[in-house]
């Protein structure tokens, strides 16, 4: 959907900080980008396909070993707002989601089609499936889908390490999260779509403001309404610095990210006018998501594979290649250890089987 301009607000002292010391390193290097793709060192700029790796150095000259150089300091979290836990010891773990169709649980779509589209979804490495399930409505309530289709899909996907999620979107506007009956109409129908046999539920309403306090008062309802073992995500806007109409700063995220187990970065529409200035995009989005979430939520960077030609986005401008690219720059500038991250495409209906090529061969 079409993001409508939002409010803006002044960013604090500590928030400049860290969102300038990482935003920076990337426009230092998206403006060395020309010389990076001539050097083949920017694997896959040059042209939509999989992304090379960068070649091995050559072996340094006899002579004495360079001093050593100190690391740059890593950029103070903003506050308000939670400030990330350091990582634990275990190995990153990786996941891949993808938004789909209603229509996958619906009624008239037989059960062999799903079983279909589940087995090719899990070969192709897809971990996470988002399936829209309708809109809340102005007063919080919501149309549930028939709870055995739900469970059937379920019972499938979790037998091939696949999780069901249900996509809720919406138009933030239409719903007045500064009635608290509202809220908890709202909370209380997405916790009644959860136990109808969904993994957990994506919250995606948009345009949602900075520092919209009614949307962080409806993740908290929600929840402490959902039963137990079952999941929370957002889908989240961009993150400040950039030029897109809907943007958060790094302390609103934080506090979003907190309140979930998973977000999903809407890291497209980035108003970029070359492949390579998306890929920096991409990166900064993907490294300060990271930043600024805690140790314990996943952190998944959504990447387009859709034809739309807007002042936002066209496939030339921002090519899926790209998009993978960049996810991999950025989540390689932090710390993964004990992190759980990965990517998203969207969307199932829109993605080719030149775009699954490149995401099956993506960069790590």
């Amino acid at each position: 959907m079409r993001i409508l301009p939002v409010t803006r607000r002044i960013l604090s002292h500590d928030e400049r900080k860290v969102t300038r010391n990482v935003f920076s390193r990337w426009m230092m290097t998206w403006l060395v980008v020309p010389g990076l793709v001539a050097g083949g060192l920017l694997g896959g700029c040059t042209r939509p396909g999989p992304i090379a790796q960068p070649p091995a150095p050559a072996a340094p000259a006899p002579g004495p070993a360079p001093e050593p150089t100190a690391p740059a300091p890593e950029p103070t979290a903003p506050k308000p707002g939670p400030t990330p836990s350091p990582a634990p010891g275990p190995a990153a773990a990786y996941r891949a989601g993808i938004w789909l169709e209603s229509r996958w649980l619906d009624e008239a779509t037989p059960g062999a089609e799903v079983s279909r589209l589940l087995q090719d979804l899990a070969a192709r490495g897809i971990t996470d499936l988002y399936i829209r399930t309708g809109s809340l409505r102005a007063d919080g309530t919501l149309a549930l889908p028939a709870a055995d289709r739900v469970t059937a899909a379920r019972k499938e996907a979790s037998a091939l390490g696949l999780r069901l999620w249900a996509w809720l979107p919406g138009l933030r506007h239409r719903i007045d999260l500064s009635q608290p009956d509202t809220v908890r109409a709202a909370a209380a129908s997405v916790a009644r779509l959860a136990a109808t046999g969904f993994d957990g539920v994506q919250l995606d309403l948009e345009p949602t403001a900075d520092s919209d306090e009614g949307y962080l008062a409806l993740l908290d309802r929600i929840q402490t309404a959902l039963p137990s073992g079952k999941l929370l995500g957002a889908a989240t806007h961009l993150v400040r610095p950039h030029p897109a109409k809907a943007e958060w700063t790094p302390a609103y995220f934080a506090e979003v990210a907190a309140r979930v187990d998973q977000v999903a970065v809407m890291a497209y529409d980035t108003y970029a006018a070359t492949p390579e200035e998306f890929q920096v995009n991409v990166a900064y989005q993907a490294e300060i998501a990271l930043r600024q979430s805690h140790a314990s939520t996943e952190v998944l960077i959504g990447v387009p594979t859709y034809e739309d030609r807007t002042e936002r986005h066209t496939p030339e401008t921002e090519p899926t290649w790209a998009g993978l690219a960049g996810v991999a720059r950025g989540f390689g500038q932090a710390d993964l250890a004990g992190r759980v991250t990965g990517w998203a495409l969207y969307a199932h209906f829109t993605t080719s089987e030149a775009e699954w090529r490149l995401f099956e061969n993506r960069p790590r």
